[in-house]
């Protein structure tokens, strides 16, 4: 997988809904022509967790998404391809 300037785009299949303190969405993340479905959960203090299908996983010859190297970089992207992410916490954190 070309890792330098990858094409992804990011869809939310699903909102799983509050978690403990945050919320957890289903994902589709497209890289390239790759689609993959992840789990994102997030909170208000801006604690994330990410937990991608295995093949997505093998793509990168990793075993934890916590090992990439472009790890923060991902996340970046999908937490700023959420539309209205604080108005997602607000509806789900009561």
């Amino acid at each position: 997988m070309n890792t330098q300037n990858p094409i992804i785009s990011v869809s939310v299949i699903d909102y799983i809904g509050q978690v403990d303190d945050g919320v957890a969405l289903l994902l589709n993340v497209m890289i390239f022509d790759n689609a993959y479905e992840m789990s994102y959960w997030f909170n208000k203090e801006g604690t994330v967790r990410l937990v991608p299908e295995q093949k997505f996983l093998d793509k990168l010859n990793i075993t934890s998404i916590y090992d990439y190297e472009g790890f923060k970089d991902l996340i970046y992207i999908i937490h700023s391809n959420i539309p209205n992410v604080e108005k997602i916490l607000d509806e789900f954190i009561k």
